[in-house]
């Protein structure tokens, strides 16, 4: 991603959750949107912080333009990040260690609704 196509359309920095909120607006490439770590790595080295406290919320594109928005948020330090729903940090890890932190969720709710049925009886 090139530095001069991204536009900060919105800035908030926010002292109760420990983060600041950015809106920014940033030209596609050749059509493609980048990835959800291409945009963290981006943003990690323009903000100068680690990747790991960059959550984006969103990203979306207009239709049949090349623009594209996304809604970042940047951490303080990792605690903060609780505020977050699971399912938005699943987002920023890969294929396969999202698929193996799914797997052990849906056991753990198997064997909470089996020692349910047992107690129950």
């Amino acid at each position: 991603m090139e530095t001069n196509k991204i536009n900060v359309l919105y800035e908030f920095h926010n002292p109760y959750l420990n983060r600041s909120e950015y809106l920014v607006e940033f030209d596609i490439n050749k059509g493609k949107m980048p990835t959800r770590n291409e945009l963290r790595d981006f943003f990690a080295k323009r903000f100068n912080c680690p990747p790991e406290l960059i959550v984006i919320k969103s990203m979306k594109s207009t239709y049949g333009g090349l623009k594209a928005y996304a809604d970042i948020r940047i951490y303080n330090d990792k605690e903060s990040m609780n505020v977050e729903p699971q399912y938005v940090l699943l987002r920023h890890l890969s294929r396969e260690e999202r698929n193996k932190i799914i797997e052990e969720m849906k056991k753990k709710k198997l064997e909470a609704k089996k020692s349910k049925e047992v107690s129950k009886k």
